[in-house]
């Protein structure tokens, strides 16, 4: 009975890495204005550092509302799509 539980985890291991998934997140802003884009992608984990951050965005990986974004304080408001090339993350800010 063991073999049958573990050859059946198995496949569905190989299904579940198969398959492509698209994470979306919504931040809320709680009232206030913005939040800078490097400090988005830090406090949501995508980077370890900011550090890592800033290079992501400096290297074209991060696009803001479908295009490309290179400034790493860009101001994000309610509204703003932001997505992670390479990793099929999508954030929406809200209120």
């Amino acid at each position: 009975m063991f073999n049958i539980k573990k050859k059946h985890f198995q496949e569905r291991k190989t299904k579940f890495f198969s398959c492509l998934y698209f994470y979306r997140m919504e931040f809320s802003l709680k009232e206030k204005e913005f939040i800078e884009l490097n400090k988005l992608i830090k406090l949501l984990n995508i980077a370890e550092s900011g550090g890592a951050a800033n290079q992501m965005i400096i290297e074209g990986l991060v696009c803001r509302n479908n295009k490309i974004e290179t400034r790493k304080r860009c101001k994000l408001k309610v509204g703003d799509v932001i997505s992670i090339k390479d990793e099929n993350i999508e954030v929406l800010i809200i209120d």
